[in-house]
């Protein structure tokens, strides 16, 4: 089952159980940390795709807005207008969290 970036691990073990592991099973340390790095490295490409589709649509719908104003549909430039500057707004208003 694949983990959804939002549940993957947050936290690095401490020292303390680092060494525990490392006692138990010598290359366990090791394997953890890299399997942390991994999946840390997983999550950016996951945000870097998610920043390219959302500029990506954001131009589109500025593009539809304005090819819209230039066939006088003004209330359809308006809902493209709208819903590209609603999304921007939303998601300036998520990162402040």
């Amino acid at each position: 089952m694949a983990r959804s970036p939002r549940t993957a691990i947050t936290r690095l073990p401490t020292p303390e159980s680092l060494a525990a592991y490392k006692a138990i099973v010598p290359a366990l340390a090791d394997r953890v940390l890299a399997r942390i790095e991994l999946e840390l490295d997983r999550n950016a490409r996951y945000v870097f795709l998610g920043l390219v589709l959302a500029f990506v649509s954001f131009v589109c719908l500025i593009a539809a807005a304005s090819f819209a104003v230039y066939l006088h549909e003004w209330k359809a430039a308006a809902c493209f207008l709208g819903t590209a500057v609603l999304g921007f707004a939303t998601q300036l208003l998520k990162n402040r969290r």
